[in-house]
């Protein structure tokens, strides 16, 4: 099934975009469509190696840009963007299989980092362990308080509805051991590691340690002032 933009003076969510898979170069952000082709242009004639290889014909390149910005729209759910073609599928560009490979890990990384989080936790409380002192737990739900990795909204926001359902379990669990803090009402997700915070925050470290990948760890890094990082040095 082939797609194409309704109306290309229209932007769509995000923006217009497009990445040269051998350079990784990007356009400018939220550029407007004859922009976009314009610099795609201007990067592969600045490119021998990628003039050879790929259009630079202006018309062509729009042909090119306009299937892959409707294949992200589609791929999004975005219908109201495009138009669906009938007839064979246009053949994809080596770009656009890039981009799709690379949506294809990414989600693959966010599954890994999900489950890693709810085996953590199974491994904690099915170990019948207790959780770590108040005071270091109410230590931990401060600085996750006002960390900008705290996201916000309901569990289904972030996980598929097997996940969301075990997180709810696994909270429930934590609920009977009247385990809390004083900023429980601010806690949610962890946007790096994507372990509910309600739940992480009375964890024992080694627990943690266990499941923590390098990853993971990197990404935590990031946040201004994460408990998880200073008590694995």
């Amino acid at each position: 099934m082939a797609y194409r933009l309704q109306n290309r003076n229209k932007q769509i969510p995000n923006g217009y975009t497009y990445i040269q898979p051998e350079t990784k170069w990007r356009p400018t952000r939220y550029c407007s469509f004859s922009t976009l082709v314009a610099q795609v242009v201007a990067h592969r004639k600045g490119n021998p190696k990628l003039a050879e290889k790929y259009p630079t014909l202006p018309e062509t390149v729009a042909e090119e840009m306009d299937e892959y910005n409707a294949s992200i729209c589609a791929r999004n759910g975005w219908l109201g963007y495009i138009d669906i073609l009938g007839g064979a599928p246009i053949p994809k560009t080596p770009a656009l299989l890039a981009e799709e490979q690379k949506a294809v890990s990414a989600a693959a990384g966010r599954v890994r980092k999900i489950w890693s989080g709810v085996r953590t936790l199974d491994d904690w409380l099915d170990s019948g362990e207790p959780a770590v002192a108040q005071e270091l737990a109410e230590n931990r739900a401060g600085k996750c308080a006002v960390c900008p990795f705290n996201g916000q909204g309901d569990f289904t926001k972030w996980f598929t509805k097997p996940a969301a359902e075990a997180i709810r379990r696994q909270i429930a669990k934590v609920t009977d051991r009247q385990l809390k803090t004083s900023h429980d009402e601010k806690l949610v997700i962890c946007e790096a590691c994507l372990c509910p915070l309600k739940l992480k925050v009375h964890t024992p470290l080694k627990f943690i340690k266990a499941h923590v990948s390098p990853d993971v760890l990197d990404e935590l890094k990031k946040a201004p002032d994460c408990w998880i990082v200073a008590e694995l040095k």
